[in-house]
């Protein structure tokens, strides 16, 4: 899962640009940038983005030639980066969409613009909207290819683009970006210039790439670097999280379901969106389905279809169709595949009433699955006596 802090390097870079604008050097209704930009690394965004949105308002209203570029973008990118770190896609959505248009038809032409390109990709890819996430990263980097350095901020963007590439099956493409991106990453640059949280994104891709390119020694020694790049560091927490996470999955697909799950348990001590608790709860009943520990298995499952159909209605009530596209789907299919899973444990009662349960709630909302679903819970609440004489078998 692409996390949207892969070009918050660039997003700091952008804002340090603000303290060279008088309006917006100063205390303003006693809050400085240095009180904001805190707010929002400790993930306090809402003072943050009142104190963005009103200065947005009041920014769009000024003349071309008056006009601040810098500090206009800087503050809708890390705008669009609280929103989506407190899961608010819609208001994030909506937000990017407003600014390039505003940009583009306002006659307010800036050589910063790409960045808003970025934001917008990572967000449809936050969204599994990979096709979308592809079209406006390209803009980006075509822009990039043309009129910047082959810079570490190119190097991530590179790394996104890749990504992209992998999740809408272009592997020949994503490989020969991703090695592109770890050239440039790996190229020697005084020290001052030099970013540890830069590798680990670049290296995590890399990971992932080869991975799903088979090239499984190549994926473990990269995925292995980003993971003790970032390891007991509070500067990368959020970097650990997602290295973590895919260090798990290799160990368990290689049958280290021991190591995998003490991956697991220590990224369940951090403080997680919904998003992160449903990837962690789900490996975690994979592993522990694996190891053929029921009651550890269920326990898990019934925590990852809870937090899904949280999201699910979430997704559903919130979100415009063309900006979800497939994402609730997905959503309900892993609901589907819970409950195939659970199947093994016929004998026990959590497991019973977890796929009655999320079968019901699929009827609920309307959405009619492809995959099988518990026949007793297929039926409607009318069958909770069917339900009944099989806990009781």
């Amino acid at each position: 899962m692409m996390n949207f802090l892969m070009y918050k390097k660039i997003l700091f870079s952008i804002l340090l640009l603000i303290y060279f604008v008088p309006s917006y050097s100063q205390d303003i209704d006693n809050y400085t940038i240095e009180e904001m930009l805190n707010d929002i690394k400790c993930r306090r965004f809402e003072k943050p983005t009142l104190f963005i949105n009103n200065h947005l308002a009041l920014m769009e209203k000024e003349p071309v030639e008056t006009f601040q570029d810098s500090a206009y973008i800087g503050f809708v990118t890390l705008l669009a980066y609280s929103y989506i770190n407190e899961e608010q896609f819609y208001a994030a959505d909506t937000l990017l969409s407003h600014a390039i248009s505003f940009m583009s038809n306002n006659n307010r032409k800036s050589l910063l613009a790409w960045t808003l390109y970025i934001a917008y990709g990572a967000l449809h890819y936050q969204l599994n909207n990979y096709d979308r996430a592809l079209s406006y990263l390209s803009v980006a980097v075509d822009w990039l290819d043309n009129n910047s350095e082959k810079d570490e901020n190119y190097a991530i963007t590179l790394g996104m683009l890749a990504v992209c590439y992998m999740e809408t099956k272009d592997l020949p493409s994503a490989f020969k970006k991703i090695q592109e991106a770890i050239r440039i990453i790996e190229q020697e640059r005084p020290k001052s210039f030099s970013s540890t949280s830069n590798k680990i994104q670049i290296y995590h891709k890399a990971g992932s790439i080869y991975h799903e390119m088979k090239m499984f020694d190549k994926s473990i020694e990269y995925m292995q670097k980003a993971y003790d790049m970032s390891k007991d560091d509070s500067l990368y927490v959020a970097e650990f999280l997602n290295v973590s996470h895919n260090l798990a999955v290799y160990y368990a697909n290689s049958g280290n379901y021991n190591e995998s799950l003490n991956i697991l348990h220590q990224m369940e001590k951090y403080p997680l969106t919904d998003m992160e608790k449903a990837r962690l709860y789900e490996n975690m009943y994979l592993n522990y389905y694996f190891e053929d520990k029921d009651a550890e298995s269920v326990n898990y499952a019934e925590l990852h279809s809870s937090i899904l159909k949280k999201i699910i209605l979430n997704v559903y009530s919130s979100f415009s169709q063309n900006t979800t596209e497939n994402t609730g789907e997905k959503m309900i299919m892993q609901l589907n595949v819970a409950m195939g899973i659970m199947d093994k444990f016929s004998k026990n009662v959590n497991a019973i009433k977890m796929c009655y349960d999320n079968a019901l709630f699929i009827k609920q909302i309307g959405y009619i699955p492809n995959n099988k679903i518990h026949k007793a819970a297929k039926k409607g609440s009318s069958d909770k006596c069917i339900v009944n004489q099989q806990i009781n078998e």
